[in-house]
């Protein structure tokens, strides 16, 4: 079924050629002398020899008694600069040579079933009847602004019958693929192990590095909660150091996002993982091996092995437990800003309402003056309607027709200013006492709402021990406006 399904992704998956293909070679033999480390470039032409061993790359014979011990063979392309390198559906090798690598050095069919996988990805099996282990270590789920892949990918087979290690490593800049295998090098002389570059891998990826990076980021989530303290105190301090040391509320949401999301880069919990599944296979693989391979030095650099990846795991957990109190801490602080939004809001919210009543009442002042202007109006209009009238020339109320100006006239004038002062000074007095009546409605409201935000402002400083500003704080700058 592997097969199957292996001959039909590669006829769907794209190439992705890098310019440059390596090889590495180690092998080491019951005579230390004689161990050779070779490294040079694979050119298209002598790349079906070398993964078939044959040409200049056959083994050499070997004479007077020399023992062969195990080794190393790899297939390398390091600072891999395809865009798509580590992208959806491509092989890094033309597709006959790809295929060709994976049936000769018995590489894993799974392996070009791996493009999408996301995480650090580790897989290994042990076949009895063929006498191989297989393993597949991979982490390139990481795309770039510019759309570009990047990462690391390695698929090694181990023969318990030529006790060669054979594979396939490929990596972008930013892995540090090269570094790794220096390392593995330096290592595998005078014995090579199969699970060696997988955990320097892993090692390369939880280095100190790792650790700093979460030291910073505590240093960063701390600076971020002294901004939130310096700019909604406790206690009011006012001067130019407070208002130096506020650092904008848009700001601190976007330091609070930046860093939670570096805080989850390179989860412990999947890392470990993996440490826990090499620490299988590094147990099957000695349990496999018969006891006369098992000498010193090979014992030695298991031991070692395992005792790297007992490291990593135990420090993998206190990372872990580092990362969930920064996690726990950024919450908080997160729910505090969230607090103090909503609080903004609800105030921005009392200010529209106030305005509104203002609003309101402004209106009722206005509909009640026009209906006394109209009542005014409806009062004298008859009077004047009937003077109007009565006045004309069709009219006369007069025994003597003589005279144009009457005498009385000042009886007009006596009655009707007083009657017009007093009915003015009526309307002015219930005008004004509507007026301070809507003035005492207004400030009874807008208390009300003081009180309602400040009973609101205690909540919060007592749940998350954070002073808010309220509206009618001498250091806010929203206050409400009184009716004119």
């Amino acid at each position: 079924m592997d097969i199957i399904l292996f001959s039909e992704l590669l006829k769907k998956y794209e190439t992705v050629e890098e310019k440059k293909t390596t090889c590495i070679d180690i092998f080491n033999y019951s005579d230390p002398t004689k161990n050779q480390y070779d490294q040079q470039k694979l050119s298209k032409d002598d790349f079906p020899n070398y993964v078939k061993r044959a040409g200049v790359f056959a083994p050499p014979a070997l004479k007077g008694g020399l023992e062969f011990k195990n080794g190393i063979r790899l297939v390398v392309q390091d600072k891999a600069e395809c865009p798509h390198t580590f992208g959806s559906g491509h092989v890094p090798l033309q597709k006959d040579h790809y295929e060709l690598m994976v049936r000769e050095m018995r590489l894993p069919f799974l392996w070009i079933e791996t493009t999408a996988a996301v995480g650090p990805f580790f897989w290994w099996t042990y076949s009895q009847s063929l006498g191989i282990m297989q393993l597949i270590f991979r982490k390139s789920d990481v795309m770039r602004k510019d759309n570009v892949s990047r990462g690391w990918e390695m698929a090694l087979s181990y023969s318990f019958d030529s006790k060669i290690t054979s594979g396939f490593a490929k990596g972008t800049e930013s892995a540090e693929l090269a570094a790794v295998l220096g390392q593995m090098s330096a290592c595998a002389s005078p014995t090579a192990h199969p699970l060696l570059l997988p955990v320097l891998m892993l090692c390369n990826e939880i280095s100190t590095s790792n650790d700093l990076r979460q030291r910073d980021l505590r240093h960063e989530l701390r600076e971020v909660e002294t901004g939130i303290s310096n700019r909604y105190p406790t206690k009011e301090q006012p001067g130019p150091e407070q208002k130096a040391n506020q650092i904008n509320l848009d700001t601190l949401h976007s330091r609070l996002t930046e860093c939670h999301c570096n805080i989850l880069w390179k989860n412990p919990k999947a890392w470990k993982g993996v440490a826990t599944e090499l620490r299988k296979a590094a147990k099957l693989f000695w349990n496999t091996i018969p006891v006369e391979q098992k000498d010193l030095g090979f014992a030695a650099l298991h031991k070692e092995l395992l005792n790297r990846l007992d490291f990593v795991s135990t420090k993998l957990d206190g990372l872990d437990c580092y990362k969930d109190v920064s996690i726990q801490r950024l919450d908080l602080q997160r729910d505090v800003m969230s607090s103090i939004i909503s609080h903004r809001e609800s105030r921005i919210n009392l200010l529209i309402a106030i305005q509104q009543q203002q609003l309101a009442n402004s209106s009722t002042r206005d509909s009640l003056s026009m209906k006394t202007l109209s009542f005014l109006g409806m009062f004298f209009l008859p009077s004047t309607f009937l003077s109007s009238l009565f006045s004309m020339p069709f009219f006369s109320f007069a025994s003597d027709m003589h005279g144009s100006v009457s005498g009385r006239l000042w009886i007009y004038f006596v009655v009707g200013i007083p009657l017009t002062a007093v009915i003015v000074g009526l309307w002015y007095f219930f005008d004004r006492r509507s007026q301070a009546k809507f003035q005492h409605d207004f400030e009874m409201i807008e208390t009300e709402m003081y009180k309602l935000e400040g009973r609101v402002a205690e909540d919060i400083f007592k749940k998350r021990k954070v002073r808010v500003l309220t509206l009618d704080s001498s250091s806010s700058t929203m206050e409400a406006k009184s009716p004119v």
